[in-house]
């Protein structure tokens, strides 16, 4: 006989029918024909037929599976969960796209035309609506790649949490479903999001259960208020996410020197990153936003030839006008990369070296710090982050790869 373990969304092969010369008809394992597998990787299978199952004889471990708190959770219950669709309005930024907000289980996913822009985790509840939006549950996996990557650099996270003296401010290119900013601020960051749709605060807002105040101007200078220690939990007078209704390009001009860490992950209803936002410019602004050992995280994808040649042209840019480059990749999705450039103190050509950032990342997720579930999970993409960041920075950019650490 045979065994292969369900993977839902990951799976490699298929399970068909087979007649057998001797034994009859069969059930046999084929390989898909759009996959690849390497030698030594696990054949996995998805068993159309569980969701159909009764809830009371469902298998223990596809309960397990859906309630994990990831992309593999998510998958499951866009199979298993019949969709309810939460909200539908129209983009004020592109008119002639909708903005929904799609609920399977406990995830609601926010659509942008055709593409998904963010999901969010809720708890159970029959009498709020939105359910309670639980904070530190960041979905997709490269998200997660970039919050915990983050807060494990400024030092909101695990043993280091506690020798921060201010709370870090980070300064978010694209809102999305809000989990990255929600989850920032829940583990002690001030968080400020430039998004350009008014239909993508309104979705946030109404169906995510994201708590946040707009401000019309993007200026932002540090709070005096915000001068305190960080960790999981914040303050009790933590500022609130600010939200500006504004242009990325336009309004980053106005934020020299303001935060301690950009995360870039704005996308179109193309799925596209608008140009404006790749150009030399926009980069050398945000590097210019940014204090003086501050840094980029950057979500790119690399999953074509043009794709990247794009992500090399790009990651030239950050060089020039942040620092040095590294590539972190996001476990399991091999088609996308996160770039993270780090500002050096005298010239994009200084900078910590790539022993010094993955010892910060091993020092967040040292043994004793997973928490709770949602911890276990950023601590767990940390380790995976040590384990496979490298060095893009080179002699094109002016870079080289010997420097003091942070």
């Amino acid at each position: 006989g045979w065994r292969s373990n369900h993977g839902g969304w990951r799976a490699n092969c298929t399970v068909e029918r087979f007649h057998h010369p001797m034994v009859g008809d069969a059930a046999c394992v084929r390989v898909l024909q759009s996959v690849r597998i390497p030698a030594g990787e696990e054949l996995l299978v998805a068993y159309d037929h569980l969701p159909d199952l009764p809830d009371a004889v469902l298998p223990g471990w596809y309960r397990d599976l859906l309630n994990q708190r990831d992309e593999n959770g998510y998958y499951a219950h866009l199979r298993h969960s019949p969709p309810r669709t939460v909200l539908d309005i129209s983009s004020v930024a592109e008119a002639q796209r909708r903005v929904r907000v799609v609920q399977h289980g406990p995830w609601r996913v926010l659509w942008v035309g055709a593409v998904e822009q963010g999901m969010t985790y809720h708890g159970a509840s029959r009498s709020i609506d939105p359910p309670p939006l639980m904070e530190l549950v960041v979905g997709f996996d490269y998200q997660r790649t970039m919050v915990s990557s983050a807060s494990a650099l400024v030092g909101c996270f695990g043993a280091r949490a506690s020798e921060a003296r201010r709370r870090p401010h980070g300064l978010l290119i694209g809102l999305g479903g809000g989990s990255c900013a929600a989850a920032l601020h829940k583990l002690g960051c001030d968080v400020t999001v430039l998004e350009y749709d008014q239909a993508v605060l309104d979705a946030a807002r109404i169906a995510h259960g994201l708590s946040f105040e707009v401000r019309p101007s993007a200026q932002e200078a540090r709070c005096k208020d915000s001068e305190h220690a960080v960790g999981v939990g914040g303050a009790s007078h933590r500022r609130p996410i600010v939200v500006h209704l504004a242009d990325a390009a336009e309004a980053i001009r106005q934020s020299s020197g303001s935060f301690d860490f950009a995360l870039l992950d704005a996308y179109d209803g193309n799925g596209d990153v608008p140009s404006h936002l790749q150009a030399s410019s926009f980069v050398t602004n945000v590097g210019c936003a940014l204090t003086a050992n501050g840094f980029v995280l950057a979500n790119l994808w690399n999953g074509s030839d043009a794709a990247k040649r794009a992500r090399e042209h790009f990651s030239k840019n950050l060089q020039a006008s942040v620092g040095k480059v590294f590539a972190l990749q996001v476990e399991g999705h091999e088609e996308n990369i996160i770039l993270l450039s780090i500002k050096g103190q005298e010239s994009s050509a200084t900078g910590p070296s790539l022993e010094a950032v993955r010892a910060l990342l091993q020092a967040a997720a040292a043994p004793g710090v997973d928490g709770c579930v949602e911890e276990a999970l950023l601590a767990r993409c940390m380790r995976s982050c040590a384990a496979t960041i490298s060095s893009l920075s080179g002699p094109w950019a002016g870079g080289t790869n010997n420097s003091a650490a942070v």
